[in-house]
């Protein structure tokens, strides 16, 4: 059986929607990864639209799970995946800065939310409330 995702090699694994894939991770096949992969040139312009800096090289950049530095319009330095940066996700020093400022454009998820999802994926939340500072955060 091959890879209902159109690589064109062999099937050996199937997800809840009842498809078929190479990977364990659907976005790890390479017919996937190459029609959402977005190019360098087109990473810099965009984050240099949203008031950015990219510090990562071209040769950094293998696909947008691929971890990036950026420097925010304050001079933080911190590392986010392009898929992450692209959806929000900026700098954790400005987004928990003490005096309310919020640089980010995406606002905290709230933690009711995190705990619905988790469920609903058939999992258990273990981390506490007080564990979660923003996106960055690690929770069991």
């Amino acid at each position: 059986m091959l890879c209902d995702y159109g690589c064109g090699q062999e099937a050996k694994y199937q997800f809840k929607n009842g498809k078929w894939c190479c990977s364990k991770n659907v976005s790890q096949c390479s017919e996937i990864k190459n029609k959402i992969r977005t190019s360098f040139e087109e990473i810099i312009k965009f984050v240099e639209s949203e008031g950015y800096e990219i510090l990562s090289k071209k040769e950094d950049y293998k696909d947008q799970f691929s971890y990036l530095w950026f420097r925010c319009p304050e001079g933080h330095e911190f590392p986010a995946t392009w898929v992450n940066f692209k959806n929000g996700s900026r700098c954790p020093k400005c987004a928990n800065n003490k005096k309310g400022k919020i640089l980010s454009k995406k606002l905290r998820t709230p933690f009711k939310k995190i705990i619905k999802f988790v469920e609903n994926e058939d999992y258990v939340l273990l981390s506490r409330k007080e564990d979660y500072i923003n996106c960055q955060s690690k929770l069991w």
